[in-house]
């Protein structure tokens, strides 16, 4: 089967690019598609690659750039994944004990800073988001910010409890935690992993 160079892969991502598809991991996604697609096409019809690439595109151009959300999702699945399998990376779970044993060993009884880190947490997806924004942009960076704010919000009643006495809920306030250590780890892990294959590419 004839193969798309790397020249052909750049000539494609300039041309999403140019089309609008402003997010990288979104046009990563889409551009293995449209290659493999244009591959197949080349060997089928035995033309070269600008003639059949124009020819793709004069036909899926439209629902490919309407399906934007769809690869959104796709890669929110893929994030997702990679949280939870995060939750047992050694890197994790090091910084994780490493809280366990601060809190267990510390003198201080009044803990509600740790309940302040839990609220305040979902800043450090938008920090991390802001700062990466001014140069890549990426969409999946804004909806971790979304499920930081979703968990800190549902986990508040837990909070307000623990205050209260009851030490179950403390434990699902550390769950979070090491949940929001997860997410962050596996934010940057995708991020560098998008910029090898930018470079790559």
């Amino acid at each position: 089967m004839k193969k798309v160079t790397q020249e052909q892969i750049q000539f494609i991502d300039n041309y999403l690019k140019n089309s609008g598809v402003e997010y990288i991991d979104v046009r990563l996604e889409m551009l293995d598609h449209v290659a493999s697609a244009v591959e197949i096409k080349m060997e089928e019809d035995q033309q070269n690659f600008y003639d059949t690439f124009k020819a793709y595109m004069w036909v899926h151009k439209k629902e490919l750039i309407a399906s934007g959300m769809q690869y959104r999702w796709s890669i929110d699945k893929k994030l997702l994944k990679l949280v939870f399998k995060n939750l047992f990376n050694l890197y994790v779970l090091g910084s994780f004990a490493m809280l366990i044993a601060f809190i267990y060993y510390s003198s201080i009884k009044d803990i509600s800073w740790l309940y302040a880190i839990v609220m305040a947490s979902p800043l450090v997806y938008l920090i991390i988001a802001a700062i990466q924004y001014r140069k890549f942009k990426y969409s999946f960076l804004q909806r971790f910010g979304l499920y930081g704010s979703i968990t800190s919000s549902l986990s508040y009643q837990f909070i307000i409890h623990s205050i209260e006495g009851n030490p179950v809920n403390f434990y699902v306030v550390l769950i979070v935690l090491w949940l929001h250590l997860s997410v962050v780890f596996s934010a940057n892990q995708s991020i560098k992993n998008y910029q090898k294959q930018v470079l790559i590419g």
